[in-house]
């Protein structure tokens, strides 16, 4: 997080509490629970038409692409599960119901749910959501990857130094004009929080070859790379280079990781196959 954004300390963990509270959504008429935003989580309450439901979802998701619902009610209702765009259409995208063959979704063709009905007792789904790699062309021969929700980008390992935290220049300014402020206060710095430097160990001026692209659930992916001629401009990455770049030296192996994973990344790597033998 960059310095001097104390806004950003106090708003960012919000995020999970909102997200984990509005997973769950029902209509008016009380008969519907849709399960909208995806992850493990546990729901327990009363529909409006009467239904007592508890919900619990195993999966890894994001970095997994499998969800088992046990669902216990004491009325039937109808359950509903929000599927993401990239994985609709796919055959590889199914449900099944309790011990039963596994079906390819069939979606609401305006509100893209899956809808079961669910008697009353415990019923089981096992859903499974095709999560293809996806490989967007960005600038200049650079390339993005991504894999159902998340983006992924080339992990690269690094040694950190520490600084004491800076103040906002801002709040040092309006500190100063109050009167019998303590003297901490209005020092520069902060003796309680630190600044962290990353620096790369290795080359960060990579190219990859997409097509080498090896994938499993805990989200780690195998490509093979080379590093090619990446200029720097004010202490960081310039834009891409202009293809064609060539490949500078050996191919070898890299890892990816989801971009909010790893510390320090080549988000966006160049695409080999823009590179000139």
């Amino acid at each position: 997080m960059p310095r001097n954004y104390p806004c950003c300390t106090v708003n960012h963990p919000q995020g999970y509490p909102k997200f984990w509270a509005h997973s769950f959504f029902s209509n008016d008429a009380g008969d519907l629970l849709v399960h909208a935003l995806l992850g493990p989580v546990h729901f327990s309450g009363t529909l409006g038409g009467g239904s007592e439901v508890e919900v619990t979802v195993d999966t890894i998701y994001p970095f997994g692409s499998t969800f088992t619902y046990t669902l216990t009610a004491s009325e039937p209702f109808t359950f509903g599960i929000r599927v993401p765009s990239w994985a609709q259409g796919s055959s590889l995208s199914t449900i099944a119901l309790n011990d039963g063959e596994a079906l390819a979704l069939e979606l609401n063709a305006t509100s893209y749910i899956q809808t079961v009905s669910v008697e009353a007792g415990t019923t089981v789904l096992h859903v499974q959501l095709d999560m293809p790699v996806e490989i967007e062309e960005r600038s200049n021969g650079s390339i993005a990857v991504h894999r159902g929700p998340l983006n992924y980008a080339v992990e690269l390992p690094y040694n950190t130094t520490s600084t004491l935290a800076w103040k906002n220049p801002q709040a040092l300014g309006y500190l100063a004009t109050l009167p019998d402020i303590p003297e901490n206060y209005t020092t520069p710095w902060v003796h309680q929080a630190h600044d962290h430097t990353l620096l790369p160990t290795t080359n960060w001026r990579l190219a990859i070859d997409p097509t080498t692209l090896t994938v499993n659930d805990n989200s780690a992916k195998l490509t093979t790379a080379c590093e090619i001629e990446w200029a720097v401009a004010e202490g960081a990455a310039d834009w891409p280079p202009p293809s064609p770049n060539k490949c500078a030296g050996d191919v070898f192996n890299v890892t990816l990781a989801p971009f909010g994973a790893a510390k320090l990344n080549r988000r966006d790597p160049y695409d080999v196959r823009s590179c000139v033998v």
